[in-house]
């Protein structure tokens, strides 16, 4: 397997001494990370937003972890990617001014960047964690990759070397499992997913085995259509689901999970303040 050439994995080209904050703000989580410019991470870890009463508490505790892992941290750079509302952003922005003195950027979907061409007719129309996904995914290999977020949704997204193809979304597991069982089920089935693919003996098992595989057979089919081209294409996932659906795939498929893709991704992107 090719040597990972994930941002985090290369050397970087700027001062060594700058110390940044980067968030992945999804739809249920955010992801933190700090690091050094070198690509040495000092801290990093999750909130699960619905267990917050609201934005500023959510921050509070990201902050509390930051000044945990690195005590007397001096931030000089607070990079975000986010799909949330809005109202979120200017949290997040109004955050980085009183409590670390910086200003924040936000990363943004261009034509192209870090060599790497988007896939969509209309750029800005892509989910910016979609892209810095593809962006960092690039890094990693020369040849065929298929990026594969699990999420609230599963996004999976195609890149032939340095250009983005587009890619597929379909909804992740929890909302299959809310869809299946809405509110006229009698059966209500709570969410355990099961990676052994083995047919399920009851409602509940049959359900969080057989969800999984769905996914699953979406990405062999990509991977099936992609390897027509007589390439080797290799699979990197991220997201929360991944390391349930990494086994599922099977021996055949080259795949691996790289948890970080998103925040990868932010330091190859277009960044900029919040308009």
């Amino acid at each position: 397997m090719a040597k990972c050439r994930c941002a985090t994995c290369s050397e970087g080209d700027v001062n060594q001494s700058v110390l940044r904050l980067q968030l992945d703000v999804g739809n249920t989580r955010l992801k933190w990370r700090l690091l050094r410019a070198s690509g040495e991470v000092l801290g990093r870890g999750f909130c699960v937003r619905a267990d917050f009463e609201d934005d500023a508490a959510l921050l509070a505790s990201v902050a509390g972890a930051v000044q945990f892992a690195a005590a007397d941290t001096l931030i000089e750079e607070l990079q975000v990617s986010t799909v949330a509302e809005q109202a979120l952003s200017f949290a997040i922005q109004g955050w980085g001014r009183q409590v670390w003195g910086v200003e924040a950027g936000f990363a943004v979907v261009t034509a192209s960047a870090a060599g790497v061409s988007v896939g969509y007719d209309q750029p800005d129309a892509l989910g910016v964690d979609r892209w810095l996904a593809v962006l960092a995914a690039s890094r990693c290999s020369d040849g065929g990759v298929i990026v594969v977020d699990c999420g609230s949704a599963v996004t999976v997204d195609v890149l032939s070397g340095k250009r983005h193809c587009g890619g597929y979304i379909v909804p992740g597991l929890r909302l299959m499992n809310a869809s299946l069982f809405g509110d006229t089920a009698r059966v209500k089935v709570v969410a355990d997913w099961l990676d052994s693919g083995e047919p399920g003996t009851n409602t509940s098992a049959a359900v969080n085995a057989g969800l999984p595989l769905m996914v699953v057979g979406l990405i062999r089919e990509v991977v099936n259509r992609q390897s027509r081209d007589g390439r080797p294409w290799r699979v990197l996932l991220t997201g929360g689901d991944a390391p349930l659906l990494l086994p599922l795939l099977g021996g055949d498929v080259v795949s691996q999970v790289e948890e970080d893709l998103v925040l990868d991704g932010l330091l190859l992107a277009d960044i900029r303040p919040l308009a």
